[in-house]
C-alpha cells in the first residue's frame, strides 16, 4: 500500500477487481486511476528503482546510485526519471501491467512540474528543470490510452493528445481561484493553444468549506460548455431539484461535445 507500488490500498478498496466490475455493470465503461512520478522509500519498488538508476540523481551524482528525495504531498519520495529512455520503457511496462490487472481504461498523471525537481541536481544533457515536465507529458502522449489521459503540467505540449487539467480551485465565487477563475483560466489556456482542458471539480475542492447549493449549480452550468464535467461532490449531496438539473446539464454537455 506504499506510494509507488502501483497497487490499490486494501484498506480503502478491499476487493478492487470486484469494485471495478461493479462499475462496468452499472454502465461505466471507462475507469481510470491516479498515478504520479514518485516512489517512496517504503515502497517495494524503491530499491529496485534505485539500483536500476530509474530515479533522478542526487546533488553530486551524474552517475551512480545517489538519488534526490523530494517532499511531495505524501511524505518524501524519489522522482521517476522521465528524462531517461530506459526509465520510460520500464515505467511504461509497469503502467501497462497495472492497467491490465485492474481492467483500467486510462490514467490520471498527477504532478510532473518543476516544483518537484530539486534545484540542486544536475540534469545531464538538459538545460533546465522545466524540460522534465515536457518529457513527462510527451511520455503520456505516446501511450495508446492518451486520448483519455489527464495531466496537470505542460511545456510546449500543445501537440499532445491529452487533457490538461487546471490546478485545484477553491469553493468560492471570485477571480482569486474561485468560479470566476475557471472561465478566465479556460480562455487563457485556449489562447495558449490548449483547447482540450479539464476544469477542476464542479463546486471546487472544498478545502476550507464545501460549496453551497447556488455555487454548485452555477459551477455545474459553466462546466457544460467546457470539454469535461468533473464531479467530486455528487448532485445528491443537495436535493432532487439539483439532481434533475444535473441530469439535464449532463445531457446538454453530451449534445455539445459529441461532435468534437
Amino acid at each position: 500500500d506504499a506510494y509507488g507500488d502501483l497497487t490499490f490500498s486494501t484498506s480503502k478498496f478491499p476487493d478492487t477487481s470486484q469494485f471495478i466490475t461493479t462499475l462496468h455493470n452499472l454502465g461505466i465503461k471507462n475507469v481510470t486511476a491516479w498515478v504520479h512520478p514518485f516512489i517512496n522509500p517504503d515502497s517495494s519498488e524503491f530499491t529496485p528503482a534505485v539500483n536500476k538508476h530509474h530515479l533522478l540523481p542526487g546533488q553530486s551524482a551524474v552517475q551512480g546510485n545517489d538519488i534526490s528525495l523530494v517532499n511531495w504531498w505524501h511524505d518524501y519520495g524519489g522522482v521517476i526519471n522521465y528524462l531517461n529512455e530506459e526509465t520510460q520503457d520500464w515505467q511504461e511496462q509497469r503502467l501497462t501491467n497495472f492497467m491490465a490487472q485492474y481492467d483500467l481504461t486510462s490514467l490520471k498523471f498527477d504532478a510532473g512540474g518543476e516544483t518537484y525537481i530539486p534545484r540542486c541536481i544536475y540534469l545531464q544533457n538538459y538545460t533546465g528543470r522545466i524540460e522534465y515536465s515536457q518529457m513527462y507529458v510527451d511520455f503520456v502522449g505516446r501511450q495508446t490510452y492518451a486520448a483519455n489521459a489527464e495531466v496537470r503540467v505542460g511545456y510546449f505540449s500543445q501537440n499532445q493528445p491529452v487533457f490538461f487539467r487546471m490546478l485545484d480551485k477553491d469553493s468560492s465565487w471570485g477571480l482569486q481561484n474561485g468560479l470566476h477563475s475557471v472561465l478566465t483560466t479556460a480562455l487563457s489556456l485556449g489562447i495558449a493553444g490548449y483547447p482540450f482542458i479539464m476544469p477542476d471539480l464542479i463546486g471546487g475542492n472544498g478545502y476550507s468549506s464545501p460549496p453551497d447549493r447556488e455555487l454548485y449549480v452555477r459551477w455545474l452550468q459553466l462546466s457544460v460548455f467546457l470539454p469535461v464535467m468533473q464531479f467530486s461532490y455528487p448532485p445528491w449531496s443537495f436535493d432532487t431539484t439539483v439532481i434533475d438539473h444535473a441530469k439535464e446539464m449532463i445531457i446538454l454537455h453530451h449534445e455539445i461535445t459529441q461532435n468534437y
